[in-house]
């Protein structure tokens, strides 16, 4: 009867302790979101300045790549985003294939805002997924939307066709 005393506290107690946990962990926030990253190094200020000592268009579409890639590569904390160009009307937005699609959308909108904004053009952005081994699998594009041009629209396909695979 002693041990009951003893015991019927602790498991009281340990009950309240999981309990308060619990609804802790079920109304944080979100960890899995990535901050805002047109403030990582090299920031869009900078990226706007470093083009406009570029004449070429040619050059300046080489730069701007590897400025963004860059961003998310050197860092402590690296992302593995690559931002080249498929044709001068197409970036391709090379992503981890375990990365959310909504951390998809928020870079591509960035680097959209950011190529429209520094190189004057409205292209169009394919997102794909990089793995190791194969090769890179499309699985979405944003486009400008056609009735307005400064809002754009991403879209996704995750069903693995022939075309995808590039």
């Amino acid at each position: 009867m002693k041990r009951l005393w003893v015991i019927a506290p602790v498991a009281l107690l340990l009950v309240v302790w999981l309990g308060i946990r619990c609804l802790n962990a079920r109304w944080a926030p979100a960890t899995d979101e990535l901050p805002d990253l047109s403030q990582w190094p090299p920031d869009a200020q900078t990226v706007a300045h470093r083009l406009a000592s570029e004449k070429e268009m040619a050059k300046k579409r080489a730069l701007f790549a590897s400025l963004l890639t860059s961003r998310f590569r050197d860092r402590p904390d690296a992302i593995a985003i690559r931002v080249s160009w498929a044709n001068p009307n197409t970036i391709k937005l090379c992503c981890p294939a375990r990365m959310e699609p909504w951390n998809m959308s928020r870079i591509a909108l960035m680097v959209w805002r950011e190529a429209r904004n520094d190189l004057g053009e409205n292209c169009s952005i394919v997102i794909f997924h990089t793995y190791i081994s194969p090769g890179l699998i499309k699985v979405g594009e944003l486009r400008p939307m056609p009735q307005n041009p400064n809002r754009a629209e991403v879209k996704y396909n995750f069903h693995m066709t022939e075309n995808q695979l590039w």
